[in-house]
């Protein structure tokens, strides 16, 4: 893993862990409610990054292409919450933001992506095509804190 990689992870790391941190503040009430003008909630949000992380390393690179992600119909790119989610998920949803980059991690680590031949993608947030690792666990990085700081704006007026 490289200097720059490193650091990636270790702020994709931080500002999950700064995630986890917001809900264990807030109600199950407070992390499901969806307030007027938005289209998610909490929950959704902390769901919704490690899915999608996880799609981007592995399925983009071609890693782990048939990687079966927990969650990805109920979070994934396109998905709304449905329902409210009980306690024992939102415990699983903080569990699998923490080992889903870390998932990611031990691949970089290991050399699994030395060889992987990206299919460049671009993603509707930001329009900026990925097509190599780094640029993968940048954009990680950056759609996390998006949706950490969307949580937080949430947070203020649950």
């Amino acid at each position: 893993m490289t200097k720059t990689q490193q650091y990636i992870i270790n702020c994709i790391e931080t500002a999950r862990k700064g995630f986890v941190e917001l809900t264990e503040g807030l109600t199950l009430e407070q992390v499901n409610k969806i307030p007027p003008g938005f289209s998610n909630n909490i929950a959704w949000n902390l769901g919704h990054i490690s899915v999608a992380a996880l799609a981007l390393a592995f399925k983009t690179s071609g890693v782990k292409p048939a990687i079966e992600i927990p969650y990805f119909k109920k979070y994934g790119k396109g998905t709304r919450p449905e329902s409210d989610i009980d306690a024992e998920e939102l415990q699983a949803l903080k569990d699998y933001a923490v080992t889903a980059i870390s998932m990611i991690k031990e691949s970089i680590t290991s050399n699994e992506f030395v060889n992987a031949t990206v299919t460049p993608y671009t993603t509707a947030t930001y329009g900026i095509p990925m097509t190599d690792l780094d640029e993968i666990i940048a954009t990680i990085a950056m759609h996390d804190s998006m949706h950490y700081g969307i949580a937080k704006s949430l947070s203020r007026i649950v």
